[in-house]
């Protein structure tokens, strides 16, 4: 009787999650992920001084924008039921365009705005994972990393770069291919504007002491493949 029980009992075990979750290996390997996603993105600029006379305030919308990207990655089994990655995304394409407008003061008085578009690509990432194992099939897991993109505009192109949180869910649907979801939130440090931004409309002397800078809320989700 007493061996009928120990045997239900380790079969009860080895089919409970505590030791569905010793599969770390069924998720280590290469990864190719092709994903799609929204991103809710809040610009702002410090505005300045314009040497030697003038001064100026922007503003720009938030934009909110679909998202496309590319990833590779690689996740290592450093036991049972946790993992360490590390990998990179790409976005390929142009963000939605938002508004965005510049107000100049002058000795004489301030002038009316002056309006343009604005928009963000070249965006990608940079990133370490430490993964969970669920079960044999799931995970959750974590990114920490480095971020970057272009804000272009009608008149000037700058690059800003910073720090990227993310946390997400995945599950696989074979032993290669798998299924991902993600929340993800990047915060862009202030960059300084191009020194020649205002030499067109206030002449060839005109440079400014300005920054913007940009944060991003986005969800995302995608499916991958692991070699």
């Amino acid at each position: 009787m007493k061996r009928v029980f120990a045997a239900t009992i380790g079969a009860a075990l080895i089919a409970s999650p505590l030791f569905a979750s010793a599969q770390a290996k069924n998720f280590e390997g290469f990864k190719a992920e092709l994903g799609a996603g929204y991103a809710q993105v809040k610009p702002a600029s410090s505005g300045g001084t314009i040497s030697p006379y003038y001064t100026y305030t922007a503003a720009a919308d938030n934009l909110s924008t679909p998202l496309f990207f590319l990833g590779l990655g690689y996740d290592y089994a450093i036991n049972d039921s946790w993992l360490v990655g590390v990998g990179g995304t790409y976005a390929p394409f142009n963000s939605n365009t938002g508004n965005q407008s510049v107000t100049v003061t002058s000795p004489l008085g301030t002038g009316a705005p002056t309006t343009g578009r604005y928009w963000f690509n070249n965006a990608y990432s940079l990133f370490i994972k430490p993964s969970y194992v669920l079960d044999k099939d799931s995970t959750v897991y974590g990114k920490v990393g480095y971020t970057g993109l272009s804000s272009n505009g009608d008149t000037a192109k700058v690059n800003l770069k910073g720090m990227m949180f993310a946390a997400g869910y995945s599950r696989n649907f074979d032993k290669n291919l798998y299924g991902f979801a993600e929340v993800a939130y990047a915060k862009y440090g202030d960059a300084d504007l191009p020194t020649d931004y205002f030499a067109a409309k206030l002449g060839s002397t005109a440079v400014n002491n300005g920054t913007i800078s940009a944060s991003a809320m986005e969800i995302k989700f995608g499916i991958g493949y692991k070699f």
